[in-house]
């Protein structure tokens, strides 16, 4: 009888922690589905017409996509930005780097894409994640390191995207 009861404990244990493991990896499994934070603004003075964003994070900047009838993006950094940048460096995984063209946003804080659309769809053909080296006022050129699979749905059907 005693063998009995301790055959149900050791089974009891075993079981919990396999229940354990299967919990850890499907929670790792749906934090992977997208490196985005997307949320939608309705605006009421505006007769309720919709702003979607989605944001990505680095240790030392923000990817943000912002959409209203056209979509910007920038990047928000936690530095002044020199004044005469006129582009940064991007590389998406291992690809060779590539530059793309930005004006300083008004706050000295951000860099605007010129051409957003152009950078989402490199976004959506490359995935994974992504390297931006831009220049902080007076400093060496930084770089920041930004996961960006899985772009919004909704953002990928302004790409042309089904």
């Amino acid at each position: 009888m005693q063998f009995h009861i301790e055959r149900k404990i050791i089974v009891k244990r075993a079981l919990a922690v396999l229940a354990v493991a299967v919990a850890l990896v499907d929670a790792s499994c749906f934090g992977q589905n997208s490196a985005w934070n997307y949320s939608v603004d309705k605006n009421v003075m505006d007769n309720n017409k919709s702003t979607e964003f989605a944001m990505t994070d680095g240790n030392k900047t923000t990817l943000v996509v912002r959409c209203k009838t056209r979509c910007e993006v920038y990047l928000k950094l936690n530095d002044t930005i020199f004044a005469d940048q006129t582009s940064v460096r991007v590389k998406f995984n291992s690809s060779m780097p590539k530059r793309f063209s930005v004006s300083r946003g008004e706050g000295s804080d951000s860099l605007f894409f010129t051409q957003p659309v152009e950078f989402l769809r490199a976004v959506r053909d490359n995935g994974g994640y992504v390297f931006i080296e831009y220049s902080p006022y007076k400093k060496i050129p930084d770089t920041d390191k930004l996961g960006v699979w899985n772009l919004p749905p909704t953002i990928l059907v302004r790409l042309g995207e089904k």
